[in-house]
C-alpha cells in the first residue's frame, strides 16, 4: 500500500461520491489523501476540508473499498497532514449515527465521540461527532521529527507539506 499525494480533486471527487450527504456538492477547498493498493487503484480516500487556521480545526471525511488500508503507519501518515504539517489542535468527523462501522473505525484509529447533533443529516439523520487532538495523536502515533515548514507550498492557503511527501507527490504516491 502506498499513500496518494498531489491529487486533492480526484481523492475529494472519489470521496464524495461514495458518501451519501456529500455527493455533487463536494468539500470545497481541501486536501485529499488517497491510499492505493497493490493492483495502482484507489481503495481509500481521506479529504481535510473546512480548514479553520485561526482555530487550528479541520474536519476529516473518509471513504473506502475495504477496511485493509487502515494500517498503523498508514493512518499516521494520513493524519500526519493536518496535526504535524498544518499545526491543527483538533481534527474532526462528522458522521451519521447509523453508520456503526465508520464510528468503530474513528474510534479504533483514536478518535473520540464528542457529542451527537439531531437531525444533522435530515430528519432522523444525526451526525455522531468524533475527535482527535494534537496531543492524542502525539501520544498514540508519535512524532516523526518532521519540521512543519520543512517542504514546498500546497495545501491549504499554500502552507507547505512534509518534504517526503512533496518528493513523492512528483512521482504521484509515498510508500509506507
Amino acid at each position: 500500500m502506498r499513500v496518494l499525494c498531489g491529487h486533492d480533486a480526484d481523492v475529494a471527487e472519489w470521496v464524495a461520491a461514495r458518501i451519501p450527504h456529500v455527493e455533487s456538492d463536494g468539500f470545497g477547498k481541501c486536501v485529499g489523501v488517497g491510499v492505493v493498493g497493490q493492483t495502482g487503484s484507489l481503495m481509500a480516500g481521506v479529504v481535510f476540508h473546512d480548514y479553520q487556521p485561526a482555530c487550528g480545526t479541520v474536519q476529516l471525511s473518509c471513504a473506502a473499498d475495504t477496511p485493509k488500508w487502515a494500517s498503523r503507519k498508514i493512518v499516521r501518515a494520513i493524519l500526519h497532514v493536518p496535526f504535524m504539517q498544518y499545526a491543527c489542535n483538533k481534527v474532526w468527523t462528522a458522521t451519521p449515527h447509523q453508520n456503526e462501522r465508520a464510528i468503530k473505525v474513528n474510534k479504533g484509529i483514536g478518535f473520540r465521540p464528542e457529542a451527537t447533533l439531531r437531525h444533522q443529516f435530515g430528519p432522523k439523520q444525526h451526525a455522531v461527532i468524533c475527535s482527535m487532538l494534537r496531543s492524542e495523536y502525539l501520544r498514540e502515533y508519535g512524532s516523526d521529527d518532521v519540521a512543519p515548514g520543512a517542504a514546498f507550498a500546497d495545501g491549504f492557503n499554500g502552507r507547505p507539506i512534509n518534504a517526503e511527501f512533496a518528493r513523492e507527490a512528483a512521482v504521484g504516491s509515498a510508500r509506507v
